[in-house]
């Protein structure tokens, strides 16, 4: 009963104090397509445009690997994530999006932008293909990105007084981030050095490297992606390694390349988003118990690798954690320091203010005590 109160208090705060957005095209910039070729947008807080701090969401949704894939998405199953949104404006009930500093106190007196997702390529595409009967497929997920940057930079005031931004994102989103993190820190760093950018993968690709099921190719979806989307990833990780080597492409394998501030969110079992050639969660225990304990080294190395990283990694199985309320504000997580525990929003907080502790991690070997029961089987 007392978790059903809390959870409708905080919807009951949580809808008083939603940001309210307005629509901002893209169609000055003729590369930024979804892959219905109609032209991308963003959303934006219509409150003060001379906000020195600013936080950039991108939206998540999956994607698409192959030709029937992209048809069958666009068509019947995800139409509206394949095409421009036109309503003039949106409310966003994100708790990163609230106005309530209680909620959200990290973003609550942020300009935030929300990026709909519209490319099916993790924000990593500069392809197109046509397909039979001429129907023309844009992957321009890198291009949408680009624009989006160059279109603050050009219109937002003060862009020369600005003191932090946050590239955020969930899902596809987050692995949105990880590809775009230092290529988006670059372009507002060419315009004020001084800027603190900082990016957040939430739901993204934390995923260890472990032996892939018997009779199934982990890089086959990889090729099939790469010949559609054409993407590009991080710069300095493509610029160090062969061409069409895929380590790039695994944020296990370039994590290290990425100079800018990072912060991951994820969990030791994502059921989303948990590597190509992985067995049902409800099978091969032996095979999890080893996954959550790769897990848990690779966050080792993470922290020791990038001790200015935060990270906020809990033993709840689900996927993205912004999105469910009892992961943003309930279910706290041990602090890697020994010193207490944490809440999501409080680990970003300290993180972008220096306030506190920024770095959580659960027990690999054992669920997080307020993981929701309906969770608590993976």
């Amino acid at each position: 009963m007392r978790s059903l109160l809390n959870f409708l208090l905080f919807l009951f705060l949580l809808n008083s104090t939603f940001a309210q957005l307005k629509r901002k095209s893209l169609r000055a910039y003729p590369l930024a397509k979804c892959n219905n070729g109609s032209p991308a947008s963003f959303y934006f807080t219509a409150g003060n445009l001379k906000n020195p701090n600013l936080l950039i969401h991108l939206q998540g949704g999956g994607k698409c690997s192959s030709e029937d894939e992209c048809k069958k998405r666009c068509t019947k199953d995800k139409p509206s994530l394949c095409k421009t949104r036109t309503a003039k404006t949106m409310n966003q009930d994100l708790p990163s999006f609230s106005n309530n500093p209680e909620t959200n106190p990290a973003f609550h007196n942020f300009l935030r932008v929300f990026v709909p997702y519209c490319s099916s390529d993790l924000y990593m595409g500069t392809g197109n293909v046509t397909y039979g009967n001429n129907r023309k497929f844009f992957f321009h997920g890198r291009h949408i990105i680009d624009a989006i940057v160059k279109d603050i930079i050009k219109n937002k005031p003060n862009v020369g007084n600005m003191k932090q931004i946050v590239l955020m994102g969930t899902s596809a989103g987050g692995f949105g981030v990880a590809a775009n993190c230092d290529f988006v820190a670059d372009q507002f760093h060419a315009v004020n050095k001084n800027i603190d950018v900082r990016c957040i993968s939430d739901g993204g690709d934390f995923v260890p490297n472990v032996e892939p099921i018997e009779g199934c190719d982990p890089d086959e979806t990889d090729d099939e992606a790469g010949n559609l989307w054409q993407p590009v990833a991080d710069q300095s990780c493509m610029d160090s390694l062969p061409t069409g080597s895929k380590q790039c492409f695994k944020f296990s394998s370039y994590y290290d390349f990425i100079k800018t501030p990072f912060m991951v969110v994820g969990n030791y079992i994502d059921p989303t988003v948990r590597g190509p050639c992985t067995p049902e969660l409800n099978e091969q225990k032996p095979f999890w118990d080893n996954y959550k304990q790769e897990v848990h080294a690779m966050a080792d190395r993470y922290i020791g690798d990038k001790p200015q990283n935060a990270i906020f990694l809990s033993n709840c199985p689900f996927h993205v954690s912004v999105t469910k309320p009892f992961a943003w504000e309930e279910m706290d997580v041990p602090a890697v320091n020994g010193q207490g525990s944490l809440l999501y929003k409080n680990v970003i907080n300290n993180w972008l203010t220096g306030d506190g502790p920024y770095q959580a991690m659960d027990s690999p070997t054992t669920i997080n005590p307020k993981c929701p029961q309906g969770y608590t089987k993976g």
